[in-house]
């Protein structure tokens, strides 16, 4: 009987909250695994949305960019009276230099030709912002999947808690029970009823306490992947202990920080100073572009008549400005600084983020050591308890030594719980901070 009470303790969540939630309306509840929350996730996400969207709008300023190599063809049109028209009299007749009715329509196409590097230089600074949109598009991914990632098994230890709770609870009732036991054989005495009184009100404190926690954890999970509120969240994640992996590789901390997309977009930040500083030099260097138009209008090149007629012409335009303030050699000095701070930002970044891989991975080293501990000394206490229990029913072993045992099992069963749930959240902060692949999958 006792051992059948002790395993209802380890049951799932789903019958410690039908417990909590006895008299109440049954809610919907569906299974969750780990890869389909993450998946979720990246579909509810404003921010991913707006990174993607902005990562598009980049796109097409770089498409926009490329743009400016090919011909523009523009169309000009104009039509106007004039009330005087300017006369040259002559012994015969007047000549009018005119007419009052002007009408004119141009076509002109220009090609540029030689830019001094303006056009190329505007074509790399798009392609670096796109570049640097998608790095943090991809940034924003790898948050959103990190963040699920923790959110999910921060319910699943709240979760473990609970029932860590719940199992205490049920095995004080049995305590209590035998201590009625004893107590109607005259073996233990008032003081030993009061004990178990307290100790069961104290525990039934920590289960809801738990159970609230849990539900706390689940909401906000339900926040990062849209769940509706009208459903419970069942997550189907199975949890294995770090020593039955097979094969298992934690990745390389001392290049792999350097998948990170954050990093990645630094270094096309520091590709777009450079563009940025070839522009600027540009401007000591002229622009040449080619031109043809095609121009029909009445009058049009015979100024004296008052016909319809066109002509086609063909040419070059040098442009070449000269600032007398020296503009472009300060917009060159300028950039080449920028260069500068962006490199500097550069290695601070990559420095901060190798640091950051090696700490997650002492963490995991740490965490996997803490596992082992706290599985040997749920041993030790799980022993411990079943003997004492054994005492205690034999009138062996007093109340108060009896509750010291349940209370030391409680307390390693909820460290073993806590510490294998810390393992896999220090799993995913070091594939956060490798950016490995596995960090969009499960466990």
């Amino acid at each position: 009987m006792e051992s059948r009470s002790i395993k209802k303790g380890f049951i799932g969540w789903l019958a410690l909250v039908i417990a909590i939630s006895a008299g109440a309306e049954a809610r919907a509840q569906t299974e969750l695994s780990l890869r389909k929350a993450i998946e979720m996730a990246l579909e509810h996400s404003y921010s991913y949305a707006a990174a993607g969207a902005d990562s598009i709008s980049a796109y097409y300023d770089y498409r926009s960019a490329k743009a400016l190599r090919y011909p523009s063809l523009s169309l000009n049109a104009n039509a106007f009276y004039t009330d005087e028209v300017q006369e040259i009299v002559t012994p015969l007749a007047a000549i009018a230099m005119g007419a009052h009715e002007n009408y004119s329509a141009e076509l002109k196409l220009w090609l540029p030709l030689y830019s001094g590097g303006r056009i190329s230089n505007q074509i790399k600074m798009q392609n670096r912002q796109y570049k640097i949109k998608s790095d943090i598009y991809e940034a924003q991914r790898l948050s959103t999947a990190w963040s699920t990632r923790r959110g999910y098994l921060s319910v699943l230890q709240a979760e473990a808690v609970a029932a860590v709770a719940t199992a205490s609870y049920n095995r004080i009732e049995i305590i209590r029970a035998d201590i009625e036991n004893l107590y109607r054989n005259g073996v233990a005495d008032s003081l030993d009823l009061l004990e178990a009184e307290s100790s069961l009100g104290r525990t039934e404190k920590t289960r809801i306490e738990r159970i609230s926690a849990f539900r706390n954890a689940e909401l906000l999970l339900g926040k990062l992947i849209g769940w509706e509120t009208d459903q419970d969240i069942l997550l189907n994640e199975g949890l294995n202990e770090p020593e039955e992996k097979e094969n298992y590789l934690w990745g390389d901390d001392s290049t792999g920080y350097r998948n990170r997309p954050e990093l990645k977009a630094l270094k096309s930040r520091t590709e777009l100073s450079k563009s940025f500083y070839s522009l600027n030099k540009a401007g000591y260097f002229p622009s040449l572009n080619g031109f043809t138009s095609y121009v029909y209008g009445k009058p049009n090149k015979d100024l004296t008549g008052n016909s319809w007629n066109d002509y086609l012409v063909f040419g070059l335009n040098l442009s070449w400005e000269f600032n007398l303030g020296f503009k472009t050699k300060q917009n060159v000095s300028s950039s080449r600084y920028q260069i500068r701070v962006s490199e500097l930002n550069l290695k601070e970044t990559e420095e901060s983020l190798q640091l950051a891989a090696k700490v997650a991975r002492n963490n995991l080293e740490m965490a996997l050591e803490s596992f082992r501990i706290s599985k040997r000394e749920y041993a030790i206490a799980e022993s411990k308890y079943r003997l004492s229990m054994q005492r205690h029913k034999a009138g062996k072993l007093s109340s108060n030594r009896a509750l010291e045992m349940e209370e030391e099992l409680t307390s390693a069963e909820e460290s073993l719980k806590i510490s294998l749930l810390n393992y896999y959240l220090a799993e995913a902060d070091y594939l956060y901070a490798i950016a490995s692949p596995r960090i969009y999958g499960g466990l």
